[in-house]
């Protein structure tokens, strides 16, 4: 699987973007058709699997870059941002430990920001060179 770092940039923001939706819109979903009650209103089973989805294709974009990239602490601010998203849908689905659902928020913004913004500075320059 031969992806560029800007496809993989453009990936990995795409699929940070669109678990944003998928985290703000399923709370509006019940809100919208249950009347506010969990109870009145279930999403179909597949919802609930999207977070894993999105997590897997954040990783593959990651490791895409981390492997072409120069920029040292883009890459460690994308895996740290990463692993902060799976721990926090982890303690969700598991109930291990009960979070406050905002804070999903924090890492898929960061995601979607440092894709961005390595597709754009991460370009070959006389000095350095972010491809291999």
């Amino acid at each position: 699987m031969n992806i560029s770092i800007q496809k993989s940039d453009e990936l990995g923001a795409a699929a940070s973007l669109l678990c944003l939706l998928h985290c703000l819109g399923t709370p509006l979903l019940f809100l919208l058709f249950g009347g506010g009650h969990a109870s009145d209103f279930s999403l179909p089973f597949w919802w609930g699997y999207m977070d894993s989805l999105f997590l897997l294709l954040g990783f593959a974009a990651i490791w895409q870059v981390q492997n072409r990239s120069g920029l040292l602490w883009v890459k460690y601010a994308l895996w740290g941002s990463w692993s902060a998203l799976l721990f926090i849908i982890l303690m969700e689905k598991t109930a291990l430990l009960e979070l406050w659902e905002g804070f999903i928020l924090f890492p898929t913004v960061a995601l979607a920001g440092l894709h961005i913004y390595n597709r754009k500075y991460c370009k070959c320059k006389q000095d350095r060179c972010c491809v291999k």
